[in-house]
């Protein structure tokens, strides 16, 4: 089985302690589809915004091999937030169009955070 990388792996800022910029995009997009809905269910399942993102990996993979468009689930790094996982672009709306310009940037400056999920 292939090993999943950490954030920190993944984007190469291991060990780096200066100054680091990475620009994400962010899209607005309309979902036509039904979705399995896991929102309001963390008190049931706490694993669903722990820190170890193993669970909601199975759970996504379990879904998307079953033949399920997407699902919508609590954010483990935003409280009250909730993300929308497409397993096809085909259930979005011009998932390509930017919505929001300039692209945003994410600045760290110095060591990373260590107690955050994503910092990993």
């Amino acid at each position: 089985m292939r090993r999943l990388l950490t954030y920190k792996e993944e984007s190469g800022i291991e060990g780096n302690t200066g100054l680091i910029h990475r620009e994400r995009a962010v899209y607005r997009v309309h979902c036509k589809a039904l979705l399995i809905d896991l929102s309001g269910k963390e008190g049931e399942y706490p694993d669903l915004v722990g820190q170890d993102y193993g669970f909601t990996r199975q759970v996504g993979e379990r879904l998307r091999r079953e033949g399920h468009p997407g699902l919508l689930s609590p954010s483990a790094r935003q409280k009250g937030g909730i993300n929308l996982v497409a397993f096809s672009p085909t259930i979005l709306s011009d998932p390509g169009c930017p919505a929001t310009s300039p692209t945003p940037a994410i600045r760290f400056d110095g060591p990373l955070p260590s107690n955050e999920p994503w910092a990993r």
